[in-house]
């Protein structure tokens, strides 16, 4: 169960990473904050694979 929990999590972070993407493509955003993006999606990625 804990297992599906964290799986779901990891879905709706790379579906903000999709969106992050397209606001950057957009303009809506800049590359600084994309990149800052990245980078939490990686460190959140790893902590949830360390569980």
């Amino acid at each position: 169960m804990e297992l599906q929990y964290l799986k779901e999590l990891e879905d709706i972070i790379y579906t903000f990473l999709n969106l992050a993407e397209t606001l950057l493509r957009d303009g809506v955003i800049d590359t600084k904050t994309y990149m800052d993006i990245t980078i939490k999606k990686k460190e959140f990625l790893k902590g949830i694979h360390n569980i």
